[in-house]
This record gives structure tokens, sequence and C-alpha cells, in this order.
């Protein structure tokens, strides 16, 4: 006993061998700790669990109203945002934990990233939303007549500049036909002449104007050259090729009708995305791949792309709603490969009405997102990730949520007011474009829309001594 007391008591070596068994220990157990939780956040288990918190964030609420049978608005900015982040960040996801991605070296844990992402742009979408706006946002219009004669000169006048505006775009193209046979070359074709583009779209909005007064019963012109100059505009747009122009029209045409003739029943909204889906994403889709399938035959393509269904869909997911697919790689590259932009992504809309040839060029997406055409497109999280890293998420969403709000609040103390009613259709456009992402690409044709329906509706308002 006292050799035992004699050896451990007095001196270090219990102190010394208690302090190693402890570090050991910690060492052990944390090391046991730090493997267990990579393979937590690793697992597809984990990301089954951030993609339903996802899902219970964006549509709790639709689901709570729908049980209490409270009136749902689905033109409502935010569930256009809700929906529309569910189908490009929801659904690929949801892909992804059966069918690997399109990317090299692809790791769960980078997917379970953008989940996480995805729910923290939703958290501070909604505190955005929370913001209260002030009195002065709501009341933006006062009831104007219109002068009808005014807006018939200005239909003519709209008209006029879109069809020569074509008519300059299909001759700096090499003719109608050589640039049908190249539908799938839009982006190289159309570059350099976006002010030619602007100018076909100014029929769009000659229509949608009278067509917006056509539905309170406004007739500023007959019903059969109302619908003929909406069928040559909608042709125009639709032999541009570019199918964003033309869902964005279509949309814009069922946001009129809603608020001012008719609401639509939810199974008739869902009725017309499906066929939007087949006609343009699909279809469409087909028709401008045919340039580099020309070795066989239009309706031979069809059949065999989409015979190989399960292939069709990857190639669907991977290339027409490739946003979690880039953020992913923007996530793996950033900042180890591709340094932040600080902005510079954002600066680019500044550099847009610089002519072509002159402009510089700011970022190149093909290079950050390793594609090997063109056509990809820096997503909502990704660029604002690949901007201003966690802080451009948390920035980036909660001003989204700001102008939802906004737009929501200028509805409603507008609604009665047809120039608002057209004006907001434009807001609703935008919020689907941003969630797309590429922000420079889509704030002009915004800004194109926004401002060209406010100086038609303008210009056509009666004189005060009328």
């Amino acid at each position: 006993m006292r050799r035992f007391s004699h050896s451990l008591l007095p001196g270090r070596r219990l102190p010394t061998i208690l302090e190693n068994s402890i570090n050991r220990f910690c060492d052990n157990n944390m090391d046991t700790f730090i493997f267990a939780t990579n393979q937590i956040i690793s697992s597809i288990a984990f990301g089954v669990l951030l993609w339903l918190g996802l899902f219970t964030g964006l549509f709790y609420s639709l689901f709570r109203k729908a049980i209490n049978k409270e009136k749902i608005d689905f033109f409502d900015t935010n569930l256009v945002f809700r929906f529309i982040f569910f189908v490009y960040y929801g659904i690929p996801s949801l892909y992804y934990f059966f069918i690997p991605p399109a990317v090299d070296d692809f790791r769960q844990v980078t997917l379970n990233m953008v989940l996480v992402l995805a729910i923290l742009g939703l958290i501070f979408f909604d505190l955005g939303r929370k913001i209260a706006i002030h009195q002065q946002w709501q009341r933006f219009f006062e009831s104007s007549e219109i002068d009808e004669q005014k807006v018939a000169k200005l239909t003519v006048i709209f008209f006029v500049i879109a069809l020569l505006s074509f008519i300059i775009f299909i001759f700096s193209v090499g003719g109608l036909n050589s640039y049908i046979q190249n539908w799938g070359k839009t982006g190289d074709l159309t570059k350099g002449k976006m002010y030619l583009l602007w100018g076909v779209l100014l029929s769009k909005l000659a229509f949608l104007v009278n067509f917006a007064f056509h539905l309170k019963g406004k007739k500023t012109l007959a019903p059969f050259l109302l619908y003929a100059l909406g069928g040559i505009s909608f042709l125009l747009i639709m032999l541009i090729g570019a199918r964003l122009l033309i869902i964005v029209y279509i949309l814009e045409c069922l946001i009129l009708y809603h608020y001012l003739k008719k609401e639509i029943p939810v199974k008739k909204l869902l009725i017309a995305a499906l066929v939007i889906f087949i006609v343009f994403i699909v279809l469409m889709g087909e028709v401008r791949n045919h340039t580099w399938f020309q070795d066989m035959s239009l309706l031979e393509q069809i059949k065999t792309r989409l015979g190989d269904f399960s292939n069709y869909i990857y190639l669907l997911v991977n290339n027409y709603f490739d946003s979690v697919r880039n953020t992913i790689i923007i996530l793996e590259n950033t900042p180890s490969r591709f340094s932040y932009e600080w902005g510079r992504t954002y600066l680019d809309l500044l550099v847009r009405p610089i002519p072509y040839m002159f402009r510089p060029d700011i970022v190149k997406n093909s290079e950050i997102l390793l594609a090997t055409f063109q056509g990809r497109i820096l997503p909502l999280l990704g660029e604002l990730y690949l901007n201003f890293s966690l802080a451009g998420i948390v920035i980036g969403t909660f001003f989204l949520g700001l102008f939802a709000k906004a737009s929501s609040f200028f509805l409603r103390f507008n609604k009665a007011n047809i120039s608002a009613v057209l004006l907001y259709a434009t807001l609703v456009a935008v919020t689907m474009m941003w969630v797309r992402g590429q922000f420079a690409n889509h704030t002009p044709l915004f800004l194109m829309d926004f401002i060209g329906f406010f100086v038609f509706i303008k210009l056509s308002q009666k004189s005060a001594k009328g």
C-alpha cells in the first residue's frame, strides 16, 4: 500500500497518465465524431431530409390555405416564386437522388449543400416578405381615361416598327430559310441584335394593351383585327426562336385574363402549364435541336430521342432544368478554381446597351459552368454564391422577397386599374425569370416590357382638355 501511495500520489505520474488517457479518448472520439458527421451530411438520407424541409417550407402555407378553404391566388408573386423555385431546385434535386447529374466527380455532399443554400434562400426570401411596405408604395396609378384614337395610332406605330425590325433582323442573318435551318444556334445568330429583338417585341406590347382594354369592354380595336394582330405578333416572336419570350407572352396573356376578365381555375392553369411544357419545351426543343440532327427527318429524330425515355428525361433535367447541376459546379469550383466575381456578373447589365462588337466580355458562362456549348446560364443561387458567397444568398433572396411583397401590394391597391394590371404582369414575368437566373440577361427584357407598357399607356391617355 505504501509503495502504491508513494509511486502514484505524490508524484506527477497520475496527472500525466490521466491527461494522456483523456487526450487519447478525446482524439479517438473526435475523429469518430467527425467521421460520423461527414458520413451523415454526405448521405442521401440527409439529403432527403433537407429536401423534405425545402418542400415543407415552400408549400406549408399553401396547403394550410387549401385545408382551410381560403382563397389562393396562383399569380401572386410569392406563389410564382415558390412554384418556379421548386421546378428548378426541388424537382432536379429529387431526381439526382436516383440518377447523378451530368457533373464530373459528383459528390452527394455538394448536392446536399445546394439544398442547404435553397433552404437558406427560402428563409431570407420569407424574411424579405415580412418587411412592411410604406403606404406610398401601394397606390401607384390614379384612374385615367384613355383616348381610343391615340391607342389605335400607337398600335399602328408599334406594329410598323416591329415588322421593320423583324425584316431587318432576318436579312442580317442570311434570310428566313437560313435562319430557320439554324434555329438551334439562335444564341449566336442574335448576338449584337438585341435592339432589333426589342423592336419585334413592340408588337406584343401593342397587342397586350389592346387585349387588356378589350377584356374590360373597351373596344379600342375590332375583335377580328385585335386577334389577327395578336396572331401576327405571336408568329413574329415564335420565328425568333426564343422560347422564354413566347412563354412570357403566354403568361402575360393569362395574367391579364385572370385579373381583368375571370379568374382561371387551378385545373385549367395546370392544363395550360402542361401544354406549354409539351409544345414549347419538348416539341419546340426538338425543332431547335434538328439543327444538329439533320441526317434524319424531324419526325424520325423525335421518335428516336423520345423512344429512349429515361435518357430523354436525363437530358431534359440536365439541359433545361439545370439550376441544381450548374450550382453544384459553381460550389465545387469556387473559390478553389474560380475566384469570387464580387458583383461582376451583375455589372454585365450596365454594358448591355453597348453594341456587341465594342462590349467587354465581363463573364463567360461557358467557362464557369464548364459547358461545351452555349446556352448554359448562371442559376439564381449559383450566381449569388459566385459573386458574394453565403452573403450573396442571404442578401439576394432577401431583396427578392421584398420585391415580391411590394409587387403583391402594388396589385392589391391598384387591382381595378387596367394599367396597373399590365405592369403587374411584367412583375410576375420577371420574378419567374430571376428565379431561373442570369440577372443581367433577363432584367433588360423586363425593363423593355415595363417601360414599353408605361410609355404606351401614358401616351394613350386623354388630354386634360379632353
